[in-house]
């Protein structure tokens, strides 16, 4: 009884230090750290994907259909970001200041949560691309949005409202589910996507290859601007 005690102990012990290990590991890639925009650019992070000359027409179509038929659920608000986010799991979510009220039951002032589907990943969860270093991914075409700009957003809530205090939303369209209503800036970057730094884009709206490409999507923000702004 006192060895398999004994093993028993070591097991635990061995198990606890794998799990410390794996503990600070994580934290060595900052993404469990990540609270504000500034921890995601001092990450260094790598470009996982951006708007191409190749593909973007189809997006636009797509995002044109949408807007089309937006769902009964659709709540549209102008917003301010706090700056606050929260990494979890395969999402990111940012914390949204309601200045006015296009449709939807929230009050101005309050503050709700919206979930990006996407985030800062490691390279692990991405075996297909290959990067010159090991810095963590961002993920996503559309940029996250800045505390120092206004944004028109299109978004859905979420079931567990019912238990939480602060109510939670997705965006209703991943790639256009928000606009910033403050400024059309964005820096195209003509060069492959994992060769590009996150912080290469600075502020920029959407991340893409081209003018050309900034363009399409630029004649389908003004349109939606034009549609639902008060």
């Amino acid at each position: 009884m006192k060895k398999i005690g004994f093993i028993s102990v070591i097991i635990m012990a061995v198990s606890l230090c794998i799990g410390m290990a794996f503990k600070y590991h994580c934290r060595d890639e900052g993404i469990m750290d990540i609270r504000t925009i500034g921890d995601i650019r001092e990450l260094d992070c790598n470009v996982n994907q951006i708007f191409t000359k190749e593909d973007v027409t189809s997006f636009v179509n797509s995002g044109k259909k949408k807007f089309n038929n937006l769902s009964e659920q659709t709540e549209i608000y102008i917003v301010r970001p706090t700056n606050h986010l929260i990494q979890y799991n395969s999402t990111m979510i940012q914390e949204l200041e309601i200045i006015d009220i296009v449709k939807g039951k929230n009050a101005k002032n309050e503050i709700i949560r919206v979930v990006e589907w996407g985030g800062i990943y490691d390279q692990k969860h991405n075996p297909v691309d290959t990067f010159e270093n090991s810095n963590p991914l961002f993920w996503g075409m559309r940029n996250l949005l800045f505390s120092e700009y206004q944004y028109l957003i299109f978004i859905e809530p979420l079931a567990l409202n019912k238990y939480t205090e602060m109510k939670q939303y997705r965006f209703e369209n991943s790639l256009f589910g928000s606009f910033n209503i403050t400024s059309d800036y964005s820096l195209p970057i003509d060069e492959p996507a994992n060769q590009i730094a996150y912080n290469d884009f600075g502020d920029s709206e959407f991340l893409c290859d081209t003018q050309e490409t900034l363009d399409q999507i630029l004649e389908l923000k003004h349109s939606v601007l034009e549609r639902y702004l008060p």
